[in-house]
């Protein structure tokens, strides 16, 4: 069996079924990051079925729903955070470039679209949403989300609980 990234997945430890979504396919051996986004596998892929099961997140209000996160890429950098460079597309068109130079601090963001002060508002609201809390740089805690743990089925409110707790 061959899996492609973003498949998802389930496997058999004996006394239970676990879920994750295929981080790293392939025929061979593949990379499987379990739901929740907090521990991944690697094995066979013949060790893996497909699966329906929707992810835990599935039903969550996501206000963020319209934007997706494409070319994220990183860069070597300078170590103090992670440099990195991505697009913010609303609806498929682009409205604003992502890039982190890894001195620390927050992400840089460069507009390409009118539209790029509701995508702030927005991921305000997203991070409200989850943590009934008004939090820092919530458009940068989203990207980090929306390419890391998302797609892995972790919640928004998982997510933001220990940063939330801070700033209650």
């Amino acid at each position: 069996m061959k899996f492609k990234k973003g498949d998802r997945v389930q496997f058999s430890t004996g006394s239970e079924t676990c879920y994750g979504v295929v981080s790293k396919g392939g025929a061979g051996k593949i990379t499987v990051v379990l739901d929740g986004a907090e521990k991944q596998v690697r094995a066979l892929a013949n060790c893996f079925q497909p699966s329906v099961k929707p992810l835990p997140n599935a039903d969550e209000l996501n206000v963020m729903a319209a934007y997706t996160v494409a070319g994220y890429k990183e860069i070597n950098g300078h170590g103090d955070s992670t440099t990195f460079a991505a697009n913010v597309y609303h609806k498929g068109k682009k409205i604003v470039a992502v890039t982190n130079c890894g001195w620390g601090g927050c992400n840089h963001y460069t507009p390409v679209h009118i539209s790029v002060r509701a995508f702030f508002a927005d991921a305000a609201t997203w991070a409200e949403n989850a943590t009934g809390s008004t939090i820092p740089e919530a458009a940068d805690l989203w990207l980090f989300w929306e390419v890391f743990q998302r797609p892995y089925g972790m919640t928004a409110k998982t997510s933001l609980a220990e940063i939330a707790g801070c700033v209650n």
